[in-house]
């Protein structure tokens, strides 16, 4: 082979090679681009599932707010700070470090609303209708007065003829005013008092309260962003939860109209 030949030989090796080059990095960053994508969709995706999540959860608070008709069936905390109701700080919270809004509900069994009759040796109260669960198994009981309400928490004996004889204490409470005097008129039990909040380590907590007692602190949702949220009540009460996605912020309604406390006693209180 002469010279010639030898040398264009090489240069066509050498455009070979440079070719070959050129497209191995076009594969490779496209490759890398393609995993990129993927990994934008994949972590996107856990984002908006967790955000579902999130709204599905709020949006059965705010439907137990509807298993009554008190004015405030629901409390905003900013910032994670929750106090109880004449807002000192609650101290189970006070040595956590939660991240965005906490949200408070509760529901109340109407169903099993009782009474109260004598309140000698413990206050004695009966009820018409029974949703069937035992007195006893509730935790904590929502106490009206003329004057207002309470959050009570204590024991309760089953005398027979769906009636009770109640031994509660009046403690502070994260959703009531505790405001009730005696004569007392009528006791409803609490189904579920409880918030929502997310920890440190971006955990969405269920937080059940009974009176000032934390009963239980559940995890709901991991990687969980902190929560954004407004509350309204005119003409109906509502939560607004703002997206961390740039998505439209959803809005959670209850149904039922509110009525004042004295307005909710008459409608219950069978003398």
């Amino acid at each position: 082979m002469c010279t010639e030949e030898r040398g264009a030989a090489l240069l066509e090796f050498l455009v070979s090679v440079t070719l070959f080059s050129i497209g191995c990095v076009s594969a490779f960053a496209s490759i890398h681009s393609l995993q990129k994508i993927r990994s934008y969709l994949q972590s996107h995706a856990r984002r908006v599932h967790v955000e579902v999540r999130t709204a599905s959860l709020l949006s059965q608070l705010v439907t137990d707010g509807d298993t009554h008709r008190l004015p405030s069936p629901f409390r905003l905390h900013r910032e994670g700070t929750v106090t109880f109701s004449d807002l000192t700080p609650h101290p189970y919270f006070s040595v956590k470090s939660l991240r965005g809004d906490v949200l408070t509900g509760y529901a109340l069994s109407m169903i099993d609303a009782l009474s109260v009759g004598t309140a000698s040796g413990g206050i004695t109260a009966c009820r018409t209708t029974s949703s069937g669960i035992p007195l006893s198994s509730f935790k904590s009981f929502l106490v009206m007065s003329i004057d207002g309400e309470s959050e009570m928490t204590g024991t309760v004996r089953d005398i027979g003829q769906g009636c009770a004889i109640f031994n509660l204490t009046a403690g502070k409470s994260v959703s009531f005013p505790q405001s009730a005097t005696p004569p007392h008129a009528v006791i409803i039990p609490i189904l579920r008092h409880y918030s929502y909040a997310v920890d440190e380590e971006n955990v969405l907590r269920y937080v059940a309260h009974a009176g000032e007692e934390i009963i239980e602190y559940q995890p709901l949702v991991d990687n969980a962003s902190p929560m954004k949220l407004t509350v309204s009540y005119a003409p109906v009460p509502i939560i607004t939860y703002h997206s961390h996605l740039k998505r439209p912020p959803k809005h959670f309604s209850a149904f039922l109209q509110r009525l004042s406390p004295f307005d909710t006693l008459v409608t219950l209180y069978v003398p």
